[in-house]
C-alpha cells in the first residue's frame, strides 16, 4: 500500500519557507545530493506529509524537522504512547526521479543516519515546478526500510549527466518494505 497525501495551498507554502530557510543556511555547504532551493523544498514536502500521515492514524508526532537546530535528529519522532519512539527519516524525490535516483541513501551519509533513525519513509512527490504553478499535487508515501537493511545493499554510483556521479545505497523497488507493514508494526499489532 501507497498513502497518497495531498499537497494544498498551506502546505506548499510552508514546505518553500522551510525549504528556502534551509537552503540558506546550508548553502556553502557541500551536501550529498545537488544543493537547490527546490530540493530543500521537495525535501521539506515529503517531511510535511509524513507528519500528516502520522496524524492521521492518530500518533503523536514531534516535526523535528522544522527547526534547523534539530538537523542532527530524525525528521520525525513518533511517540507510540507506551514508552516506544520511533525515530523517522524521511526522503522525497521528485516523482520526475524517483524509477532512476529514488530510495537512496549516500554512502557518506549512512553512518549519521543509522545513528538517527530507525526508519526511513521513501516519497515521491509531484515535481515542484507543477506544484508551484497549480498549487496542488500529492505526495506518494511509498514505503520504507530499515537503516541497517539499507546499509546492507551494494553502493552503486547514481547522478544525472554533467554532475559528479555519488555513491549510494539504492534500494531496489521490490526490497522496499510495503507502508501497511509499517501501519500495523506502529499500531502494535505485528
Amino acid at each position: 500500500m501507497t498513502a497518497h497525501i495531498p499537497v494544498d495551498t498551506n502546505m506548499l507554502m510552508n514546505a518553500t519557507q522551510m525549504g528556502v530557510e534551509s537552503f540558506l543556511r546550508f548553502k556553502e555547504c557541500h551536501g550529498y545530493y545537488e544543493n537547490t532551493p527546490n530540493s530543500h523544498i521537495v525535501g521539506k514536502i515529503g517531511e510535511l506529509a509524513c507528519a500528516r500521515w502520522a496524524e492521521n492514524l492518530g500518533i503523536h508526532c514531534d516535526q523535528a524537522f522544522r527547526d534547523l537546530n534539530r538537523k542532527n535528529e530524525a525528521d520525525l519522532i513518533l511517540n507510540l504512547g507506551d514508552t516506544r519512539i520511533v525515530r523517522i527519516e524521511v526522503k522525497t524525490w521528485s516523482s520526475d526521479w524517483w524509477q532512476t535516483f529514488g530510495r537512496c541513501i549516500a554512502v557518506r551519509q549512512m553512518r549519521q543516519v543509522r545513528a538517527k533513525a530507525d526508519i526511513v519513509i521513501w516519497c515521491a512527490s509531484t515535481p515542484y515546478s507543477d506544484l508551484a504553478q497549480r498549487e496542488t499535487g500529492n505526495v506518494n508515501i511509498a514505503g520504507w526500510n530499515t537503516p541497517a537493511e539499507i546499509a546492507r545493499i551494494e553502493p552503486t554510483l547514481t547522478g544525472r549527466p554533467g554532475q559528479d556521479p555519488v555513491r549510494n545505497h539504492q534500494v531496489p523497488m521490490e526490497q522496499v518494505r510495503p507502508l501497511d507493514e509499517l501501519d500495523a508494526w506502529l499500531r502494535g499489532e505485528v
